[in-house]
């Protein structure tokens, strides 16, 4: 099935982000100070990773963010990296169990469709309609 992959291209690069910050605050001595903007990041981000997970099958992701979300939230940076660094992994091991297409946006056009050739054709050959619908698939895949 094809769908669109930047949901989780979004939960990557807000869980690197934070995942950064974290650390260099941890490494510079952040660690014993309490978390104040990263903490409505960080819920956000848990609230976010099982709806768009599991909407794209990565479901131990998912669960994980769920089961994080049903603890009490880091309190420093030193906590909070490891776990993030536990989505990290657990997200990065299940996408490169993925195989994921990129579509070039000029032919994106051509998927699915049942009017590939027009509402005229479509009307003249009903009984091709999954047969040219597959055809514009197989061009859009090159």
């Amino acid at each position: 099935m094809l769908r669109s992959y930047l949901p989780i291209y979004e939960i990557a690069l807000s869980l690197g982000a934070l995942k950064h910050d974290a650390e260099l605050l941890a490494r510079s001595g952040g660690s014993s100070a309490v978390l104040l903007y990263d903490r409505d990041s960080f819920r956000d981000l848990l609230a976010a990773i099982p709806r768009v997970c599991s909407e794209h099958g990565l479901t131990y992701t998912s669960e994980l963010a769920t089961r994080i979300s049903g603890r009490t939230p880091p309190k420093t940076y030193a906590e909070l990296f490891p776990v993030l660094n536990s989505l990290n992994d657990t997200l990065t091991t299940e996408l490169e169990k993925e195989a994921i297409f990129r579509i070039p946006p000029d032919r994106k056009e051509y998927y699915e469709q049942d009017d590939l050739f027009g509402p005229k054709v479509r009307d003249a050959f009903p009984s091709c309609a999954r047969d040219i619908q597959k055809s514009g698939s197989c061009f859009r895949c090159e």
